[in-house]
């Protein structure tokens, strides 16, 4: 199987035109699917997938490693920017960062987060 690791964002840079900034985000692609890793803290996610050329509404979901803000921090401009995604994580990954009053259930599907949307503040919890 084919696989395809691309930086982000992550503390430090290479190429002049990518911005640096404490935190990670990984786009890992397969032939068949593309999962965005991680969201960074969220100031160079947006300039860098430009830079990079990465089409977020192509990406098929988005796995949160743990709630800190410099790996959930660039989640809301990454939906905002690519839709709905289903976003994998531990159930209370976000909770200190989200207000639960504010989540909606919209579907149960296998995932823990299916079909986020931030500008609608919908998801649904297994």
């Amino acid at each position: 199987m084919e696989l395809k690791i691309t930086v982000i964002t992550e503390n430090s840079v290479t190429k002049r035109e990518l911005l640096a900034e404490h935190g990670l985000s990984l786009l890992i692609e397969t032939p068949q699917y593309k999962v965005l890793f991680d969201t960074g803290q969220g100031m160079a996610v947006e300039p860098n997938l430009k830079k990079l050329r990465v089409n977020l509404q192509e990406i098929n979901s988005i796995a949160l490693s743990h709630g800190h803000n410099d790996h959930t921090g660039g989640l809301k401009k990454v939906l905002s920017l690519g839709g709905p995604k289903d976003v994998f994580g531990h159930p209370g990954i976000l909770m200190r960062n989200m207000p639960p009053l504010q989540m909606v259930p919209i579907a149960q599907t296998e995932c823990l987060f299916p079909r986020w949307s931030w500008s609608l503040w919908e998801c649904s919890f297994i």
